[in-house]
């Protein structure tokens, strides 16, 4: 098992602890040393790497698989060819620092790129108080960091002159303070304020006034999508108001269509039954007829007469003949047919249009008169009227010219 150069701490390494980001073109890769630190390491073959990503998911279940009730976990973390990381990555890396349970007792940076030093700073400055951040030049000075750490040493720290210390003390308030506006978007802790007479007074009376401004702004547009969820929420209501309205008002009009359907299936029963009667009575009034020119041409009679008077029998059984077809039912495409033929001869009247059906449907000039109450020759003589107006020649079938209407 390789060892730690720095503690002689074993190392563990597992497939599933490495972490590949092919867009980025890195890969980050996860190691144990000993018991609870967590080395982790940038693998690529760029330089200037841009970090976009924390890896929640391998980081946590490593502290799943080290972490016994709850005990504090150390991070070394090396940074050789990474020259910066995105806000995404800055924010949820704060969350994350703030939010993990057990909680990083030390987080030490190591190989930092002089791009990235301020935002390192910024995290240093930021941290919760149950973690620590510490920034160091190597590998071996991040491992005695944080095994002084764990037996309780103090970091060994070089002496400072006051004003060097007051300098670093500021700008941690500073880079705190801008790394809670920009980052976490917090405005409402105040802004550690030094003397008015301190050479830093006016950077950080400016970094107040800023922080005043964004919560005045957070305000605004806060108080502005309040305004645009409620006019949102009444159009909302007024939309489900009208559509209740349309439906109430759907459900009243089939309610009158179904009524309206009922009527008018009780009136073509009604029609029915009445058809069916006269057509009864026509049948016996035929046979009668037919049985009287029977009796008439028996009769020894001058023929001229008999000849006229059988004639006009058969007239008037072929004028009584039943409409086979009373109970026709209108094709799917006679509404087209209908439609089409008014758009191109608007001359024609209601019943013309009627008729012109019911020639189509290849009903005889006797059903025809059954289907519309006209008789027989009254049905010539409308024929005749719609062949003038069709503008039909003399030879012309009218039939025919209907048909290949309806085809064309």
């Amino acid at each position: 098992m390789k060892r730690c150069p720095a503690t002689r701490l074993p190392i563990t390494r597992k497939p599933h602890w490495n972490s590949p980001h092919p867009a980025e073109r890195y890969t980050t890769k996860f190691s144990l040393i000993g018991s609870d630190i967590i080395y982790i390491e940038i693998e690529t073959d760029c330089e200037g790497i841009i970090m976009n990503q924390v890896d929640f998911d391998v980081l946590h279940s490593i502290i799943d698989e080290i972490s016994k009730s709850g005990a504090p976990v150390y991070t070394v973390a090396n940074l050789a060819n990474i020259s910066g990381c995105s806000f995404t990555y800055k924010r949820d890396f704060i969350n994350f620092l703030y939010n993990s349970d057990p909680a990083f007792r030390l987080l030490v940076f190591y190989n930092v790129h002089p791009e990235m030093l301020c935002d390192m700073e910024a995290f240093v400055a930021i941290a919760p108080e149950a973690s620590s951040i510490g920034i160091v030049d190597n590998y071996h000075e991040a491992l005695t960091l944080i095994m002084n750490n764990k037996t309780g040493q103090p970091a060994q720290e070089s002496p400072e002159s006051e004003g060097k210390q007051q300098y670093n003390i500021y700008k941690r308030a500073f880079v705190a303070a801008l790394a809670r506006m920009n980052w976490l978007s917090i405005y409402s802790l105040p802004v550690t304020m030094p003397a008015s007479d301190s050479l830093f007074y006016p950077f950080f009376r400016s970094l107040q006034d800023i922080n005043n401004d964004l919560r005045e702004k957070e305000r605004l547009q806060r108080n502005e999508l309040q305004t645009i969820t409620k006019e949102y929420e009444t159009k909302i209501t007024e939309k489900i108001s009208l559509l209740n309205a349309h439906q109430a008002l759907y459900r009243s009009m089939k309610l009158q269509l179904e009524h309206e359907k009922s009527e008018l299936a009780a009136q073509k029963a009604s029609k029915e039954m009445a058809i069916a009667r006269l057509s009864a009575t026509v049948r016996k009034s035929r046979a009668k007829i037919e049985k009287l020119c029977s009796f008439v041409a028996a009769l020894d009679t001058p023929s001229p007469l008999k000849d006229k008077v059988v004639s006009l029998c058969k007239d008037i059984t072929a004028d009584e003949m039943p409409c086979k077809n009373s109970g026709n039912e209108i094709k799917a495409d006679d509404p087209v047919f209908f439609s089409f033929l008014h758009s191109r001869h608007p001359n024609l009247t209601e019943r013309e249009l009627q008729v012109s059906m019911l020639i189509k449907q290849d009903l005889s000039s006797a059903e025809i008169a059954c289907s519309t109450g006209l008789s027989p020759r009254g049905v010539e003589s409308l024929r005749y009227r719609m062949h003038k107006k069709l503008g039909l020649q003399k030879n012309e079938s009218l039939k025919k010219y209907l048909l290949g209407l309806n085809s064309a």
